[in-house]
Parts: C-alpha cells; sequence; structure tokens
C-alpha cells in the first residue's frame, strides 16, 4: 500500500478518485437519513411546533448540514493526505476539491430526502445517481456527465481538461442546489 506499481510513493492527488467512491457512501448515507428520520420519526412536526417560521428551519437545517459536512469531510480529507507516504504540491487542491464533492454529495442526498420524504424511494434515487449512474456510461455515453455522480469523479480526479473539471464542478453546484431548493420548498409548502 506504500508504493506505485513502479515502485515510487504515492500522494492523496493519485488515490483521491478512488478514496472519494468508498468515502461518499458514509456522506450519502447521513445526507439520506438526516431528512429521513426527522419525517418518519414525526420530529418535523414538533420541529414546526416550536418553530413555525418554516424557512428559518430550512436554513438552519442547510446550516447544520452543510457546516457538519464541510468539518467531516475536511477531517476525512485531512487524514488522508497525512495518510499518504507523500505530499505532492497537487494534493491540497485534490483535497480540496474532494472536500467540496462529499459536502456536495451530503447536501445532494439531503435535498432528495426533504423532496420525497421517504426513505427508500430518496436512497433509491441517491444511490442511483451518485454511485450506479457513472457506472452505466457505456449505456448512457456522453450523457452521464450530467449527472452528478459521474461530475464528481471527474471533478475529483481533476485530470481532465481544465473546461471539463469546471464543467463538472458547476454541474454538481447545481444539482445540489436544485435538490436544495426542491426540499426547502417543499418544507416551506407541504405539510410536516
Amino acid at each position: 500500500f506504500q508504493n506505485n506499481e513502479d515502485g515510487s510513493s504515492f500522494g492523496f492527488d493519485q488515490i483521491a478518485p478512488m478514496w472519494t467512491q468508498a468515502v461518499q457512501i458514509g456522506f450519502l448515507a447521513a445526507g439520506i437519513l438526516a431528512p429521513g428520520s426527522e419525517h418518519s420519526g414525526g420530529q418535523g412536526a414538533i420541529t414546526l411546533l416550536v418553530t413555525p417560521a418554516r424557512g428559518r428551519v430550512a436554513l438552519a437545517r442547510l446550516a447544520v448540514l452543510a457546516g457538519t459536512g464541510l468539518a467531516s469531510a475536511t477531517v476525512l480529507v485531512a487524514t488522508g493526505v497525512l495518510a499518504c507516504p507523500e505530499v505532492p504540491t497537487a494534493a491540497p487542491e485534490a483535497g480540496v476539491r474532494t472536500v467540496a464533492w462529499l459536502t456536495a454529495v451530503l447536501l445532494l442526498a439531503a435535498g432528495i430526502g426533504e423532496m420525497l420524504r421517504h426513505t427508500t424511494a430518496v436512497a433509491t434515487t441517491a444511490v442511483l445517481l451518485v454511485v450506479i449512474a457513472p457506472q452505466l456510461a457505456a449505456l448512457l455515453g456522453d450523457t452521464v456527465r450530467w449527472l452528478p455522480g459521474a461530475a464528481g469523479q471527474t471533478w475529483v480526479a481533476g485530470a481532465a481538461p481544465r473546461a471539463d473539471v469546471v464543467t463538472a464542478g458547476l454541474t454538481i453546484l447545481v444539482w445540489t442546489t436544485a435538490a436544495q431548493a426542491g426540499g426547502i420548498l417543499r418544507l416551506t409548502r407541504a405539510d410536516a
């Protein structure tokens, strides 16, 4: 585990894409469970009784999720960077991209969860978009790059042409923003 096939040491920038595929599952699960547990257990109704301003509740949830996700991703990525036998100059950039992706995965899944409010449907949708869709690239062709999972792989790897990496980052931003906006809209307009 300490060297590349040619015997040289490796850095986080080289293992980030594979490492992230495993770690993103935890962020996906946390994003699925956060709204799911609130709606299945009736906590959502109690929260809205205590704080009836739904917009404030939605923004507070978003802030807590984003802060927690960002802090957790930062600690995990820093640990990953330091665990590698080599810290090349590309490692910090790969680390920042990985932190952004993991936080986006959490927020994407939570937004889907707030919209759908059914844990099985949320898990199916989120896993399909983030984990399975990139594996179906042979069937879906170039269309798959517009899905968050494939865009995340391109973003984290950072090896594609700069325009493709930027496009992947914007794709992730659009999906995450749309999921969160949909979740906030559902919370502010629907019954708890």
